[in-house]
């Protein structure tokens, strides 16, 4: 899973590098130990919300309502618990959003895949390690110290995320 979740970010962070969105630099302060820490912050992050938003209660909803009614209502939940984070406004949030919503679906549908969070949780694991402790873009808008430092280009916000990170920009929408 978290394979998956990596090449899906680092798909995301080149279709951004190859419009020139962004170019990057070594981060001066970038060090094998912060790319650990930030696998250990990450895959408790991916643990705590995919148990949050893909374990009982989804699984309850699931048997419940059905699959497109779990998978509409926890995916709504999802994106919406997510709109106080930093730098969530304008087109950020309408493209934050979406992407949200259907990153939430496609984990759901890794979890009706397997009936296992593992796949999930390694999904979305990858997917944040990726992109804040490898590139260095911010993720969810919470600045993250990664291997590299991106340089945002004087591209619309839509295309790159802007501050927020990769998940608000267009191509994340699409990858997802």
């Amino acid at each position: 899973g978290s394979v998956a979740g990596i090449a899906s970010a680092l798909l995301v962070v080149t279709l951004i590098w190859a419009i020139g969105g962004v170019q990057f630099e070594l981060d001066p302060g970038r060090s094998y130990l912060v790319v650990l820490y930030g696998w250990y912050l990450f895959l408790f992050v991916a643990l705590f919300e995919e148990t949050l938003f893909r374990g009982f209660v989804f699984q309850r909803l699931l048997a419940g309502t059905g699959v497109w009614t779990a998978q509409i209502s926890l995916g709504l939940l999802f994106a919406t618990s997510h709109w106080g984070n930093p730098d969530m406004q304008g087109a950020t949030l309408a493209w934050a959003t979406v992407e949200l919503f259907l990153g939430a679906v496609l984990l759901g549908l890794a979890y009706l895949r397997t009936r296992s969070l593992a796949l999930p949780i390694g999904i979305h694991l990858g997917w944040n390690w990726a992109l804040g402790s490898v590139t260095g873009f911010g993720v969810s808008g919470f600045d993250q110290a990664g291997w590299f430092l991106p340089v945002l280009q004087d591209t619309p916000e839509w295309l790159t995320g802007g501050r927020f990170g990769p998940e608000a920009s267009a191509f994340a929408v699409i990858v997802d």
